[in-house]
């Protein structure tokens, strides 16, 4: 989801925002303290293999220097 500046890109960050109604920020399942990722490619980005909530396993690129994260 692209970020667009004026009403219409607010009406995508409420939609994305949205998404998470209900829901705890920050809340970790689980009894693991640490956890270790295989990086699939370190080319311009560490890229690392992900499965979410049972769905299908996704690459994600870490990057800090973004205020958001999309799996693809």
């Amino acid at each position: 989801m692209q970020r667009r500046s004026g009403a219409a890109g607010d009406m995508d960050r409420t939609r994305l925002l949205e998404l998470f109604a209900g829901k705890q920020p920050y809340q970790i399942d689980g009894t693991k303290t640490k956890t270790r990722l295989k990086l699939v490619s370190t080319d311009r980005m560490p890229i690392v293999r992900v499965q979410l909530n049972g769905g299908e396993p996704a690459n994600f690129g870490v990057d800090t220097g973004v205020a958001e994260g999309l799996l693809n």
